[in-house]
């Protein structure tokens, strides 16, 4: 099931689910925002099957903690080519959460089949989706309907997904019922609310803070891989979900503390 095929469903029925929400709100302002949508939603197909895969070869909290170092990267590119400058507490705020996922992932390196092959994929995976957000925090910026940005998005996503399964020689179709559920509760709790809701919020907020709480994701994941396939936290996962949640509490803080003096 690697290799683009949950990805490719959960990307197809959140499209789907979106059509009578999105399509009677479509308004497209200009080609420039059509263009962001769409390579958010390029970005956004690569991410999801570049760590999708990794779980494959390396354990579910290294992989998270791996892909959620999204906010280091979303930082540095809005640093040099959006121009906004962190604070130094969001700086520390986002370096120490992003630290915290790497001493999660350093202490479960030997997890995993391949491990070295599963943590390049999902650190691959955290570039892209932190290219996915800015630029689609650009073409909301640039007039583009909330409604419309995600519709395309997501279609766009699943359409640049829609070859892989072909191309590593996996059924498109040969999956059980339970299995079809599950994508199903992908698409419509984790992308329709949960992705949505970041990208909602990344059009008016600081891009370094909205990336820096989806690192709540690695405690829940390594939360429920303890709670569903018994993997128990090593004494490194537990320091650095202290050092990630430390750093979480910092960059909310300084959000709301920028909120406050302005």
């Amino acid at each position: 099931m690697r290799h683009g095929v949950v990805a490719l469903y959960r990307m197809l029925f959140a499209s789907i689910a979106l059509i009578p929400i999105s399509l009677p709100k479509f308004k497209l302002n200009s080609k420039k925002s059509l263009y962001f949508a769409l390579a958010a939603g390029f970005c956004l197909a690569c991410h999801f099957a570049l760590w999708i895969s990794s779980l494959s070869y390396t354990t579910i909290a290294a992989s998270a903690s791996l892909v959620s170092t999204i906010p280091l990267w979303t930082l540095l590119i809005a640093w040099l080519f959006l121009s906004i400058r962190p604070s130094f507490y969001g700086f520390l705020g986002v370096m120490l959460a992003v630290l915290g996922s790497a001493i999660v992932a350093f202490g479960d390196l030997k997890g995993g089949s391949q491990p070295l092959l599963g943590n390049m994929l999902a650190l691959l995976g955290a570039m892209t989706g932190a290219l996915y957000f800015l630029l689609g925090r650009s073409a909301q910026r640039l007039g583009l309907n909330f409604p419309s940005y995600i519709m395309i998005t997501y279609l766009m996503a699943a359409l640049s997904l829609l070859p892989l399964p072909a191309i590593f020689n996996y059924s498109y179709v040969k999956y059980s019922l339970e299995t079809f559920i599950w994508m199903l509760l992908l698409a419509l709790i984790p992308q329709l609310i949960g992705h949505s809701s970041f990208n909602f919020l990344m059009k008016e907020l600081n891009p370094s803070f909205v990336s820096t709480l989806i690192l709540m994701e690695v405690v829940g994941s390594s939360l429920l891989a303890l709670l569903i396939f018994k993997e128990t936290p090593s004494s490194f996962t537990l320091l650095g979900m202290f050092t990630l949640l430390t750093g979480i509490s910092i960059t909310i803080w300084q959000n709301a503390a920028l909120k406050i003096s302005s």
